[in-house]
């Protein structure tokens, strides 16, 4: 039995639902472990993971995207609402404050430069293949 991925189902993956699912599970994670756990900063590492997940998930299915510049715009769009609900949600479950742990503003700078890096290099690498496949 032969696997494959259809970029036909990538192309029709909308920011918009990504977003929404990602932040489903994430606010759902911070919510549950943050309640359960010992730990002072998992909120922010489930936050964190969350917006990391959206960032390359995003990049990936840009390069399937056929309408890449309103698949970039929306979804940089999307990242830093979806940042805004994750810290807000994070803020308001974790007993530690965001501007007390440099290592997490580090992370979230990181991650930011990296998600709009990928978005970048997603239209870089579908346009060599373009230009590739045609020659």
């Amino acid at each position: 039995m032969k696997v494959s991925l259809a970029s036909d189902g990538l192309s029709k993956v909308s920011p918009l639902r990504l977003a929404f699912f990602i932040m489903l599970g994430t606010v759902a994670s911070i919510i549950v472990v943050g309640m359960y756990s010992a730990d002072q900063e998992i909120e922010w590492v489930i936050a964190i993971a969350g917006l990391l997940l959206f960032a390359w998930l995003t990049a990936v299915f840009g390069f399937f995207n056929p309408n890449w510049g309103k698949h970039a715009l929306l979804s940089l769009l999307y990242y830093f609402i979806l940042m805004g609900i994750h810290l807000g949600v994070a803020h308001l479950i974790s007993t530690t404050q965001f501007f007390e742990m440099r290592e997490y503003q580090l992370l979230l700078a990181a991650i930011t430069l990296f998600f709009l890096v990928a978005i970048v290099m997603s239209k870089a690498i579908k346009s060599m293949t373009e230009f590739f496949s045609k020659h």
